[in-house]
């Protein structure tokens, strides 16, 4: 209980906040910002309705996960082996806390971001970030990144929103590191593999990437007269989108389904380029193998009127460590 004797609040943060927005495939507004958000100021004793309202969301050591709460002070950490706990004694920035239920609170997505800042690597807090960002809902057991993925939802944030609360956070750790990231991170991403082939592209040379100029994800572009009597659709989204030299870099996943997928691709790239878009279009090995990713990042570089020039002894290296943070080795 706390001060006043009623059921505390439990702030799960971390690997717990992670793994509730992973598993959470609606909009975050359903949540209400805590009007004061501060990390818990009690000890965590796991009554009935805590525990019940945890196990909802899958946040107990019954759904084979350890509890990772935020406290206010190191003298409340608690001692349970399943629970691992974390202290911030600074204050929090407006809208840090999302209350999820009567007696629970959730770090927001960008408190999140910034709290993955203290232990990810660059490029994997890039990752992280995309999926806040994107549409996809990844599989609960996935690390980030991963191929696996469920129906889409509304992003959980932006990148120019992660930013923001680490420009605001000026207190916190992880504020640095999260606000370098922050300017890599894409919106709108509606699979891993768009986010993963987006930042192999567009990541400067010495984080492995070809520094070649942001596109926009999955711009929703309105189909012609003419190119809807070849695909029957208003308007189809380009993956990757250039929109100054109409280039749609697409991405393939489903290069080994049925006829009827194919077929329907291809009246879409006939659709595009019938209004002037050139279609681009990769699948996973060729993203994965170094050697023919460098094919199309030259493609789409001489498509952008740019020339790659790698002028990094290191960047073989380089690239293979963005490659293994990004999961593609």
């Amino acid at each position: 209980v706390d001060a006043s004797g009623g059921p505390m609040d439990i702030v799960s943060s971390h690997a717990s906040a992670v793994l509730f927005w992973r598993r959470f495939a609606g909009s975050r507004n359903v949540f209400p910002k805590a009007r004061n958000p501060r990390a818990m100021e009690t000890v965590y004793l796991p009554t009935l309705e805590v525990s019940a309202e945890l196990e909802a969301f899958g946040l107990t050591p019954k759904t084979g996960c350890r509890l990772h709460l935020l406290f206010a002070g190191g003298a409340l950490r608690s001692r349970r082996a399943d629970v691992r706990s974390h202290v911030c004694s600074a204050p929090l920035p407006a809208g840090s806390l999302l209350r999820v239920s009567p007696h629970a609170l959730v770090c927001s997505p960008e408190l999140t971001f910034l709290q993955l800042a203290e232990h990810y690597s660059p490029a994997k807090l890039i990752m992280a970030g995309c999926e806040l960002c994107g549409t996809y809902v990844l599989d609960a057991e996935s690390a980030p990144g991963s191929a696996r993925t469920l129906p889409e939802r509304p992003a959980l944030t932006s990148a120019d929103a992660l930013a923001a609360f680490a420009e605001d956070a000026v207190s916190l750790m992880g504020r640095r590191a999260a606000q370098a990231a922050a300017v890599h991170v894409f919106d709108g991403a509606a699979s891993p593999m768009e986010a993963k082939l987006a930042l192999l592209l567009c990541l400067p040379l010495r984080m492995g990437g070809r520094n070649l100029p942001r596109p926009v994800l999955n711009r929703e572009i309105p189909l012609t007269p003419e190119a809807r009597r070849l695909y029957p659709r208003q308007s189809c989204r380009a993956d990757l989108y250039w929109p100054d030299v109409g280039l749609d870099l697409e991405y393939d996943g489903a290069y080994h389904e049925d006829g009827h997928t194919h077929s329907r691709n291809v009246a879409r790239t006939a659709a595009l380029e019938a209004q002037g878009i050139d279609v681009l279009t990769v699948a996973y090995p060729q993203v994965a193998d170094a050697r023919s990713f460098t094919l199309i990042a030259e493609g789409v570089a001489a498509r952008l009127g740019r020339r790659l020039r790698i002028r990094r002894d290191d960047f073989v290296l380089r690239e293979a460590k963005l490659r293994a943070d990004l999961q593609l080795c």
